[in-house]
């Protein structure tokens, strides 16, 4: 298996660039771009009954797509092999991230019993998803003797975590694991927080959980949200208005938005 067992693919840039493809070259370059990424040197041989073979194709049928399809491959001739410019790339930033990533999980496991592969940091116990949002200690329910006998809490007590800290630090930790800058993360949860409120921006973390690309994710939940709240307000300010027209008291704009969300 590769060490990297899966290829970025940015469809728009890939159907840009191969939109004179027929189907069987599309089929050919595509399996020939996975046999590269999965090579150390992320490259192929400059060998026809090779790239045939790799390509699913007989040597005919290579022989006659090999002009269009290599034409995205630049040839060594030192060391007699293709590379493909932007496959490149791609590996070099999907290695980069992966060692972040690795770099991260190493530093949140340092000190923890080696023997022991299913710990979770104590503030994520009880949390299958890994973030700290649960609340460490128990109010007390009822009054005199029906309350359980659980210790009196101040809710002064400067011990007390902030929900709003345990929010922005689970995103910081979420983005820096994903390869931001500790500025760049910060001004995007901050911006979230902002534009769509602490319940919103908790979903949208422990939803990005495990995703390749977790700020492509919540980005692209963010513009569904916008884009319902926009057709929301849309739709709640057009019944107003057909209300006022009729002269029938109904709900000012924004109360049918705001049970639409």
């Amino acid at each position: 298996m590769s060490r990297l067992p899966y290829l970025p693919l940015w469809t728009d840039d890939y159907l840009g660039d191969t939109g004179h493809l027929n189907a069987a070259e599309h089929g050919a370059y595509l399996l020939l771009l996975m046999e590269a990424w999965r090579r150390p040197k992320c490259d192929l041989p400059d060998d026809d009954a090779l790239l045939a073979r790799f390509a699913r194709m007989t040597p005919e049928a290579w022989a006659a797509a090999k002009p269009i399809v290599m034409a995205f491959w630049k040839r060594n001739g030192r060391s007699r092999t293709w590379a493909q410019n932007r496959l490149a790339i791609e590996r070099d930033r999907v290695t980069a991230k992966k060692a972040i990533q690795s770099d991260n999980a190493a530093k949140r496991w340092k000190g923890k019993k080696k023997d022991d592969a299913t710990a979770l940091p104590r503030q994520c116990e009880g949390n299958a998803v890994g973030i700290p949002f649960q609340i460490p200690y128990t109010l007390p329910i009822g009054k005199g003797a029906e309350a359980p006998p659980t210790a009196s809490i101040d809710p002064d007590s400067p011990s007390l975590p902030d929900p709003g800290k345990l929010l922005f630090d689970a995103g910081l930790a979420l983005l820096r694991s994903a390869g931001l800058t500790e500025r760049s993360a910060r001004a995007l949860v901050a911006r979230w927080r902002r534009d769509h409120g602490d319940a919103w921006v908790r979903e949208a973390i422990v939803s990005a959980q495990g995703r390749s690309d977790p700020v492509a994710w919540i980005e692209g939940r963010r513009r569904t949200a916008t884009a319902s709240e926009d057709e929301a307000r849309a739709v709640s300010s057009a019944t107003a208005e057909r209300y006022r027209r009729m002269a029938i008291p109904g709900p000012p704009p924004g109360v049918l938005a705001g049970s639409v969300a």
